[in-house]
């Protein structure tokens, strides 16, 4: 009988030892997938970063070129601003030499004017004084 239950005995240990290798079994199945979706997360996430360089990449690239842009205009707007100035500048030089010689020739003109207007009433001055002259002359 002590055989029955040795047996017995040494049979329920590797019943359980073998429900424990089981369960061991189960365990690293279970551990086994758990490793290979961190494995495929892991390739996921590394590709996502690739990506999320190469958009970086990019997104730096286009910000340097729209900058390289932007200095380039303000380059050449303030390069416009600087000539439109020079052209008002200009344009008020001009304008005032223009209105500057206008009021000369104005003062001519009004000069040249009361000179004509002058010399108009010494001509009536000098007809009627010869019209005078001449009546008296054929009244005689």
């Amino acid at each position: 009988m002590e055989n029955s239950e040795f047996n017995q005995d040494k049979f329920q240990t590797l019943r359980t030892l073998f429900a424990e290798i089981a369960e061991m079994q189960n365990q690293l199945n279970e551990k086994y997938k758990t490793k290979v979706e961190l494995e495929n997360e892991l390739v996921q996430r590394k590709r996502i970063e690739d990506e999320s360089r190469v958009v970086k990449a990019s997104l730096e690239e286009q910000l340097a070129n729209s900058n390289a842009e932007k200095e380039r205009v303000k380059e050449e707007l303030e390069r416009e601003i600087q000539e439109r100035k020079r052209i008002e500048e200009e344009f008020r030089t001009v304008k005032a030499s223009l209105e500057e010689q206008l009021a000369k020739r104005e003062s001519e003109m009004e000069l040249i004017t009361n000179n004509l207007k002058n010399e108009r009433q010494t001509m009536r001055e000098a007809l009627d004084s010869l019209q005078q002259k001449f009546n008296t002359l054929y009244k005689l």
